[in-house]
């Protein structure tokens, strides 16, 4: 019953996190002294990062959604398409503000230090999923077909637009304090 869940919380901060690790590889080879001498704006080194960012979150929500149609297929968790389609939206939407969270606390902290907001943010499925399972009347299906369904499509576009505006702004505000 919480496979797809579980699976979908676990992708979504695994595969934006490769970015995360590619900051960490950054910091370890010295690429800011290269990245100095070369005529990248601060602009496009932040964006570097983002651009990744969106594929991995579009590829996490592509192996959830692919699973959770083969799992529901072979009749291992019978699960409509609806809920595989709301697990997959889940998946891509956290792993985004995952992202464009740990990115710019990663540039300001280093990575080192950031690892603390990365635990905080992976703390937050676990509480979502311990304050749900006590809520035993409460269904996700019935809050989810009370909202319209354009109405939730252009909250996700909205909330995608403005987190990624909002980090890449800071992101590009703490390369530039940092490049002085």
């Amino acid at each position: 019953m919480y496979f797809i869940p579980i699976l979908s919380m676990l992708l979504s901060v695994y595969l934006p996190g490769l970015v995360i690790q590619s900051i960490s590889f950054d910091e370890q080879s010295k690429w800011k002294n290269y990245v100095r001498v070369l005529p990248v704006s601060v602009t496009d080194e932040a964006l570097s990062k983002y651009i990744p960012l969106f594929l991995y979150c579009i590829i996490s929500g592509g192996i959830i959604f692919t699973i959770g149609n083969f799992v529901s297929a072979i009749g291992f968790i019978p699960m409509s398409f609806a809920i595989i389609t709301i697990d997959t939206l889940i998946t891509a939407c956290y792993g985004f503000i995952f992202g464009c969270v740990s990115i710019p606390a990663t540039y300001r902290f280093g990575t080192a230090n950031s690892r603390y907001f990365i635990m905080g943010f992976i703390l937050i499925p676990v509480i979502v999923v311990i304050v749900l399972s006590s809520l035993k009347n409460i269904k996700i299906t019935n809050i989810m077909s009370s909202i319209p369904a354009n109405m939730v499509a252009i909250m996700i576009v909205g909330i995608f637009i403005l987190a990624a505006f909002v980090s890449i702004k800071i992101t590009i505000h703490v390369l530039k304090s940092h490049r002085i």
